[in-house]
């Protein structure tokens, strides 16, 4: 993000930057993935039983492969929202991964959190719901009028560089 909203040399350095940083990023999904599945047996029951599954770490490691050759090639907005797809990827290979627990217990069977444990009555989900919705929709407009009023690039301000006064 910050390289869409710089320019010159420290948004090549952090392009340069970015680029190291999602091929580590990707080396370590790459590392903990058959990790994650040889120590949780329910994320290798999931894959077993709906193929499916996988969809959503191969987007992911899509997307880091996307945002590193992106940010090496000066292309900061492609790269950003390629990481910001393998984010969302991540977070949903997780979520499949545990499904339906919330909590899983390591180690065999035993009192795991369930969805159905952890949810709350209708009517409080329904009132949290309405809440949520009303939250999300004022983030989204704050979100929206932050980045519309701050669009652009941003470059040296010449105030800023100026040597000041001299002290006495």
């Amino acid at each position: 993000w910050a390289a869409m909203k710089l320019a010159g040399d420290l948004r090549a350095r952090l392009l340069r930057a970015a680029s190291r940083a999602y091929l580590a990023t990707l080396a370590l999904v790459l590392v903990a993935t058959p990790i994650t599945l040889r120590v949780q047996p329910q994320a290798r029951a999931n894959v077993q039983a709906h193929a499916w599954g996988t969809v959503a770490p191969a987007i992911a490691l899509g997307a880091l492969v996307a945002a590193a050759w992106l940010a090496r090639r000066g292309r900061a907005t492609g790269a950003f929202a390629s990481s910001s797809a393998a984010l969302v990827a991540l977070v949903a290979s997780a979520a499949f991964g545990v499904h339906p627990f919330v909590l899983p217990v390591r180690g065999g069977p035993g009192p795991a959190l369930t969805i159905a444990g952890a949810a709350a009555s209708r009517h409080a989900l329904e009132t949290g719901l309405v809440w949520w919705s009303c939250g999300v929709l004022l983030a989204i407009a704050y979100f929206g009028f932050s980045y519309w009023r701050f669009r652009g690039t941003l470059e040296g301000d010449p105030e800023i560089n100026r040597p000041g006064p001299a002290e006495p």
